[in-house]
């Protein structure tokens, strides 16, 4: 029994003594080997701070448009994280019909996945129409029938001309009867350019300034679906009376309309 206590003594001593040397030998594997989360960057929190003041500083009225808020729900919240959000329900004086329009941004790009528009309307009830033919939309879909997704352009002085993509929906509502909703829908990436799907913000990921800066998304939703033309015009004509700073400080002022970029308005 002493041999026993006297060898288990010897271990205890000399596990005392090489513990700290391997508890700092685990310590600079770790540091090696397990991806750490980046350091934080003083300008990207100053400039998530920024487009937090300054989406909060658009004001209700602009231009010839009235608007009132229509905050994020508690679960849009949850799901988005958002660094700052606006969101509202403009109409233009003398004129009964509203455009609802969100400006969003996330410092995280992954948590946009939930608020895309084939992945958000549908899983509140809302079906992706297929349209007839002759909208300005690609040819897909059952039977060759023109998508419900159309690839179309706003241009407003501040930005240029970008891309958008317009979506239709439809759910039926009490006695039957079908609600129709029109979504336009772009991401602007901390580049200053904009994409329309969210691959691309994916593809974008790789970068480490997207990665870290996060990413801005701009929807507008009207009701029915009126012509894409009357989309656009109504589209642009609110866009254009948003002060230019908020697309300055999301970093679009730098887009330009390229050459080669066509308006879809045939």
């Amino acid at each position: 029994m002493k041999r026993s206590s006297s060898a288990w003594s010897s271990l205890a001593v000399a596990v005392n003594r090489t513990a700290p040397w391997i508890a700092l030998a685990l310590g600079a594997f770790a540091v090696l080997v397990v991806p750490q989360p980046p350091a934080v960057d003083e300008a990207v929190v100053e400039r998530h701070a920024r487009i937090e003041r300054v989406l909060s500083s658009v004001p209700l009225r602009i231009g010839e448009w009235i608007g009132e808020e229509r905050p994020l729900t508690p679960a849009a919240v949850e799901l988005l994280r958002p660094n700052a959000a606006m969101s509202r329900s403009y109409r233009r004086i003398g004129e009964p019909a509203a455009v609802a329009i969100s400006l969003i941004h996330c410092s995280d790009f992954r948590d946009m996945a939930g608020h895309y528009p084939p992945v958000c309307y549908p899983a509140h009830g809302w079906t992706m129409e297929s349209m007839a033919a002759g909208i300005g939309g690609a040819r897909g879909g059952i039977d060759g029938v023109v998508d419900s997704v159309e690839q179309t352009s706003l241009s407003i002085a501040d930005v240029g001309r970008f891309p958008v993509r317009c979506y239709r929906f439809s759910r039926m509502g009490d006695g039957l009867v079908q609600i129709k909703m029109t979504v336009l829908n772009a991401f602007i990436l901390p580049d200053g350019s904009w994409v329309t799907e969210l691959g691309a913000i994916r593809e974008g990921s790789a970068r480490r300034r997207i990665a870290g800066e996060g990413v801005a998304q701009l929807q507008l939703v009207m009701a029915g679906w009126p012509s894409i033309e009357s989309v656009r015009a109504q589209s642009e004509s609110l866009l254009a009376s948003i002060p230019a700073q908020v697309f300055e400080t999301l970093g679009a002022e730098r887009v330009r309309e390229p050459a080669g970029m066509e308006s879809t308005d045939e």
